[in-house]
């Protein structure tokens, strides 16, 4: 993991250089009154040199952030083979109880509604004295 970490660095280090220095300028005025001008090849190998450092730091990033990622994602995907059950070398034996045999469902969703229930109303039952509105008339219309 700390190889990633390290690659990760050390790319980003390589694309800030790369970006940050300025880049020398390759032709030379040479002063004279017809306008020539000269190639510099030292400033063409400093920019060449700037442009491989660009290369280079995005290459170690890359190669750092599958290097971190791979070390990240390869754990999980390889928990069965660090389970300390298996680690032994008699397998345990697992007998369900009686106790749990004769329990009843666990969830709402596992329990059957009985057929033969009524449906009982919840709402309390009217008094004849009561005022009730209702949407086809109201006490207002009268």
């Amino acid at each position: 993991m700390w190889i990633g970490v390290i690659l990760l660095l050390f790319g980003v280090i390589g694309i800030l250089i790369g970006y940050l220095v300025p880049p020398r300028h390759v032709l030379l005025d040479a002063g004279d009154p017809k306008g020539n001008a000269y190639v510099d090849e030292k400033a063409q190998e400093y920019n060449t040199t700037l442009d491989m450092c660009k290369l280079t730091g995005l290459i170690f990033f890359c190669i750092g952030g599958v290097t971190l990622a791979m070390a990240l994602l390869f754990p999980s995907f390889l928990t069965h083979y660090c389970d300390e059950e298996s680690r032994g070398e008699d397998p345990a034996i697992k007998v369900p109880l009686q106790e749990d045999a004769d329990k009843g469902p666990v969830s709402p969703l596992q329990m059957v509604i009985p057929a033969s229930s009524k449906v009982k109303s919840v709402q309390p039952d009217k008094k004849s004295e009561q005022q009730m509105l209702t949407q086809t008339s109201s006490p207002t219309d009268q």
